[in-house]
């Protein structure tokens, strides 16, 4: 119709009328293009939001898993520090040094005997950083997180999931500690599956030095857990905090 319209006025030279027709198409495609980017922007501000709510969901399954994680690690310090305590007659040490520098031991409070054959498990019962990351994987494999807007907010989910991959490597060291440490108490006679009582406990590490040496190593990588359980439960809230506020 436009084109017929345009090839009349060609043919009786009406010149102010093509240059009307030319300025409808301009406009016309102007707004076609106009409109098709205002609709993959939409498109791409929800595929952004529904990541976003994923990875909202992963964290609060973090946070969960971190807090779990987090008790039986302070379970786990009090009743080490009251057997080594007891067992060497002198208090535990209030820093550990490492390779990188050295750190305060985090405040342990005490261990509460009830029954008081629960400290035999409490030694050794571990829980690890186990959440979930299925939304972020997803986004690396599908270059999906270029679709999140906010590159500061890129830059922290990553900084965050390179922290979670740090913790679960240092738990593997800690599991393999802890294995250790539940040979030595079979080597020694006794399982955290028994109701043996502290003292008989306190009584086999003071006369096992290689029970006594697990033990205490297995103290220090328990403190080394909490310190890094209490760093990941603040990122974790602060990054949901961010998101939370992206998507507002």
């Amino acid at each position: 119709m436009l084109l017929r319209r345009v090839i009349e006025h060609v043919k009786t030279q009406n010149w102010t009328a093509v240059a009307l027709d030319f300025v409808i198409v301009v406009v016309g495609v102007f707004i076609g293009i106009q409109v098709s980017n205002w609709n993959e922007r939409l498109a791409e501000r929800d595929t952004e939001a529904r990541l976003l709510t994923y990875l909202a969901e992963d964290l609060r399954a973090d946070m969960a898993a971190i807090e779990r994680a987090g008790k039986s690690a302070e379970w786990r310090m009090s009743a080490l520090d009251h057997v080594l305590r007891e067992a060497a007659g002198t208090a535990t040490p209030a820093v550990l040094y490492t390779e990188t520098g050295s750190d305060a031991v985090r405040e342990i409070a005490p261990f509460h005997m009830d029954p008081p054959y629960a400290i035999n498990k409490a030694m050794t019962l571990t829980r690890l950083l186990d959440g979930n990351r299925t939304a972020y994987e997803a986004m690396v494999s599908t270059n999906g997180i270029e679709k999140i807007t906010n590159h500061s907010l890129i830059r922290q989910i990553q900084q965050y999931y390179a922290r979670v991959d740090l913790v679960n490597n240092f738990e593997t060291r800690l599991i393999s500690t802890r294995e250790k440490v539940l040979d030595a108490q079979i080597a020694a006679g006794f399982s955290f599956e028994d109701t043996t009582p502290p003292e008989r406990i306190i009584e086999l590490l003071r006369n096992d030095p290689a029970l006594m040496a697990v033990t205490k190593d297995y103290w220090s990588f328990t403190d080394a857990h909490r310190h890094l359980l209490a760093d990941m439960a603040s990122r974790a809230d602060a990054l949901l905090a961010d998101i939370e506020r992206e998507r507002r």
